[in-house]
């Protein structure tokens, strides 16, 4: 289990970009790769917080169950997004740390809105993601899910 685990302005900035409809993001002019020199990092509690405040709840998933057990298809209205804390190791294993990368689902179609993509990719079916987010639990990664509501 993850008692502690800190938030990046990178991933902040993600965060406010997933509120930003997919094809309005170009607009802002706003890329988050620029923002990957800041290493100032918040509680994840700040998180929480911040999206509680604008009616969302933040749930862990519990990674024994799957990617099978999170309802994808579920009415938008309740599944806002999903938020993953992935391990990675860069400059040949030298330097490792942890990255955060936020899903969101717009007009039914899941997009992967990682910092590292030059463009918000979006995923062919609920299939894909599910394998997708599988990956991410057999690496030692963390899944959040953000809730419309009280969750």
């Amino acid at each position: 289990m993850v008692s502690f685990i800190r938030v990046s302005k990178t991933f902040l900035l993600c965060l406010v970009l997933c509120f930003v409809k997919v094809e309005h993001r170009k607009l802002l002019n706003c890329d988050p790769g620029a923002f990957e020199i800041m290493f100032w990092n918040y509680d994840i509690n700040v998180l929480i917080a911040a999206l509680e405040e604008r009616g969302k709840s933040v749930i862990w998933h519990d990674r024994r169950c799957g990617a099978s057990s999170i309802d994808l298809d579920g009415p938008e209205d309740k599944l806002f997004g999903i938020v993953l804390n992935v391990p990675v190791r860069r400059y040949g294993g030298l330097w490792r740390s942890r990255h955060w990368i936020a899903l969101r689902r717009v007009e039914r179609v899941w997009y992967n809105l990682d910092s590292d993509l030059s463009a918000p990719y979006p995923f062919k079916n609920t299939e894909e993601i599910r394998g997708f987010l599988d990956g991410v639990i057999s690496t030692g990664g963390e899944v959040l899910l953000v809730m419309n509501g009280e969750g």
